[in-house]
């Protein structure tokens, strides 16, 4: 790239790492130290700041990797599994994430249509954060797969898939694309919409005079934890939409990527 834009990326992507580091390592230290801010959702909170941490710090890698070494790796046997970890901690990172919203949403659903008992999420966190990294790896795996190290003049390029593997590795990421982001932020939508429509209608979850009180107080926290999450929703959506639509229409071939191979150009359809 031009260096002007090179410096404009390190510019732009720096900033954005700092503000991370600044912004998630205050958010963990507070609930990591704030005895009352121990609750299962914040927890959940945290875990969600965690990830999103490790995402910014490995995009900056890959802005390092691209412009100051031009996408250079190293050989070997470990070159070859380091290419694959890494290019999988891009899906990993992201695929908790978003998982995380979900299992976030599904507990604030049990918490405002069943609000005087305790979630089963929040009952068994540990064990829901185990099978949210379960599914996480599990959703790299075609990265893992089709992730290889390319030589070429005494050089070694860590790619994601092979040329000639192409369709067979966009049907797998047009899977990956579905099951990792359309249908989650589609039961985001759903559930959020759901508790918005009880919270915020007239009737009161539960029922008798002598629990309204104690109702009012949980309906008033509800909405405010809602807001807060609904908050973190549409945050997500507005950084991270455009680009899964952008790899969306890559993948369905309605965009198309030069390569420069060897000296000459190939198009990817």
């Amino acid at each position: 790239m031009d260096f002007h834009l090179i410096v404009l990326s390190y510019f732009g992507y720096g900033t954005i790492f700092l503000v991370s580091l600044f912004g998630n390592s205050c958010l963990i230290h507070i609930i990591r130290t704030d005895t009352s801010m121990r609750t299962a959702i914040n927890y959940f909170i945290l875990y969600q700041a965690f990830a999103d941490l490790l995402i910014s710090f490995t995009h900056l890698m890959e802005t390092v990797r691209l412009n100051s070494y031009h996408g250079l790796w190293f050989g070997g046997n470990m070159g070859n599994i380091t290419c694959k970890l890494y290019l999988a901690s891009f899906y990993v990172f992201s695929a908790f994430s978003i998982y995380l919203l979900v299992t976030i949403a599904v507990d604030r659903f049990y918490a405002v249509f069943r609000p005087l008992e305790n979630t089963p999420i929040s009952r068994n966190m540990k064990r829901v954060i185990l099978i949210l990294w379960s599914c996480s790896f599990i959703s790299s795996t075609a990265v893992v797969i089709n992730g290889h190290l390319e030589s070429s003049e005494n050089s070694y390029f860590c790619h994601s898939m092979k040329l000639q593997n192409f369709n067979k590795v966009t049907e797998l990421n047009v899977t990956s694309l579905t099951v990792g982001v359309v249908i989650p932020l589609t039961l985001l939508a759903v559930l959020y919409t759901r508790i918005c429509i009880k919270l915020w209608s007239r009737q009161a979850p539960g029922e008798g005079a002598s629990n309204n009180q104690r109702q009012l107080r949980v309906i008033a926290i509800a909405r405010k934890v809602t807001r807060m999450m609904i908050a973190v929703f549409v945050s997500f959506l507005i950084c991270w939409v455009p680009y899964y639509i952008t790899m969306a229409l890559f993948y369905l071939g309605f965009v198309q990527y030069k390569i420069r191979e060897h000296g000459t150009s190939a198009n990817i359809e």
